[in-house]
């Protein structure tokens, strides 16, 4: 087994999010909670569409002052059309990718966090198994992999809850010290 996000009341819905419910409703208001029962067939084809993904993905970084979510425009590089936003347009246009492999849309979570100094999106998708986060900057990971050690939780959408969101633990954590 691997860990969990814990959470521990609601917080404000960010500004942000409730802006981008209004115009893709589809992704940021709904889905009833669910996990996925995971299996090593689930890990590959999530690690396959993962790497597919991001091969055509170009991060860009929105205009200072502007922080738009969901808002991933199609480029078109020497005959090739890619994909190209920052984290919190890479987080629901691959979810939106999972839901239609058949995902269950509340198993597919948007997360902030932070990534040392820099505000960051991540998706959590809940298995049977535990939390695995998709990051475009670190991978395909299981909450505990090493290699999101810098990421530190804040909060992430509740399923099911129309655009409430939730307050994370630290990980580690169980309640406040």
């Amino acid at each position: 087994m691997h860990e969990r996000l814990r959470t521990f009341g609601e917080v404000e819905t960010p500004p942000q999010a409730a802006e981008a419910a209004e115009r893709k409703p589809e992704f940021w208001t709904g889905g009833e909670p669910a996990t996925i029962e995971w299996s090593d067939e689930h890990q590959q084809e999530t690690s396959a569409r993962f790497r597919d993904f991001k091969a055509a993905w170009k991060h860009v970084a929105d205009a200072p002052g502007l922080d738009i979510w969901d808002n991933a425009r199609e480029v078109t590089l020497t005959k090739r059309v890619i994909l190209e936003g920052d984290c919190a347009s890479f987080v629901p246009a691959f979810a939106r990718l999972l839901m239609a492999d058949g995902r269950p849309r509340g198993a597919l979570r948007p997360v902030l966090c932070t990534v040392g100094p820099q505000a960051h999106m991540v998706l959590s998708i809940e298995t049977d198994q535990g939390t695995l986060i998709a990051c475009n900057q670190t991978g395909l990971n299981w909450l505990e992999a090493g290699r999101l050690a810098r990421h530190k939780w804040k909060t992430r959408q509740v399923p099911g809850a129309g655009n409430t969101w939730e307050r994370l633990f630290a990980l580690g954590l169980d309640a406040f010290v």
